[in-house]
């Protein structure tokens, strides 16, 4: 079921991307992307150059290390970058990096996770909005930035992943119409609750200054 292919998490971030796709044009460098999932969001962009440090094969991607990038100064208009950033323990220098790839006033639209589930033993780092503040200022300014979720869309994930990965597919079946109703009543729910403390992750539309 299609259903099941797509955590809540995906779903909102998705969403958001959709907000701010428009705002992204020019030549542009996707960074982390294994299988250049995101390049039909960005209609605006006249090219997509694609990295990753293991990229899947067939898809265009080049091998490359975000902590070096193989591309001279300001050689980008925009860079886009999602659930990535959290695998890189040096994130300063990373930022260094794709600042120095980016045109002045460039846009840099990335995404974080921070309460949703660690991903394996390759996830390092996990920061506050506070924290990505100090990180950020030295190269970018922050334009804005939207919280993916809350605390309602974080237990409804949490149990759609075990269900997802470990019940049966008969059993799935009975639980879909459940799941379904309690996903819109859990987005509902974090629309009206002010309190913005359990994000699943963050979206940061940033500038380079």
């Amino acid at each position: 079921m299609n259903f099941y292919k797509r955590s809540l998490h995906r779903e909102l971030l998705e969403n958001k991307l959709m907000q701010y796709s428009a705002l992204i044009t020019g030549k542009v460098l996707d960074l982390g992307s294994k299988n250049r999932r995101y390049d039909s969001f960005f209609k605006n962009a006249d090219s997509i150059i694609a990295i990753d440090i293991k990229p899947q094969s067939g898809k265009g991607v080049i091998p490359a290390d975000i902590l070096k990038l193989p591309f001279k100064e300001r050689t980008f208009d925009a860079a886009i970058s999602f659930e990535v950033m959290e695998y890189i323990m040096d994130t300063e220098n990373a930022l260094a990096e794709i600042s120095r790839a980016l045109k002045n006033k460039s846009v840099f639209i990335f995404s974080v996770p921070f309460l949703d589930p660690v991903h394996g033993d390759i996830d390092c780092v996990r920061f506050t909005i506070k924290g990505w503040e100090e990180l950020l200022s030295k190269y970018f300014r922050i334009n804005k930035v939207d919280a993916i979720g809350g605390r309602y869309s974080l237990i409804w994930d949490s149990y759609f992943e075990k269900v997802r990965n470990n019940y049966s597919r008969l059993l799935r079946m009975i639980l879909f119409p459940i799941l379904a109703s309690l996903k819109r009543l859990a987005i509902s729910l974090d629309k009206k609750e002010k309190n913005t403390r359990f994000p699943m992750g963050y979206l940061f539309v940033c500038e380079k200054k």
